[in-house]
């Protein structure tokens, strides 16, 4: 028998929804910063029982300015602040690859 529950979620853009858009690449921790107010709006959201999934585009991989293992240094530390805050995030995801570079 098939479940007839659904999941409800919300796909968060990471930049310049999570932290704010510096109008350049942001993989190092020491440029990453989050938006004003965003614990408090993503617990709201959280609270009424969606999921709360990040997605980001990292083409800077594909071009080599930085690395998966940046980008995903910078996402355990994000995770970690939401971990703190009491914010559930359930899953990120990322794209590596920019249509330039193959």
């Amino acid at each position: 028998m098939m479940s007839s529950e659904r999941n409800k979620a919300v796909f968060l853009d990471r930049d310049g929804v999570i932290n704010t858009e510096r109008g350049d690449y942001t993989w190092l921790t020491e440029d990453f910063r989050f938006v004003d107010g965003l614990f408090q709006a993503l617990g709201t959201i959280a609270d009424k029982g969606y999921l709360l999934i990040v997605i980001s585009n990292q083409s800077g991989i594909g071009k080599g300015l930085y690395t998966r293992d940046d980008v995903e240094y910078l996402h355990a530390q994000m995770l970690r602040h939401f971990m703190l805050n009491r914010i559930p995030v359930t899953e990120i995801y990322y794209c590596p690859h920019h249509p330039s570079v193959s």
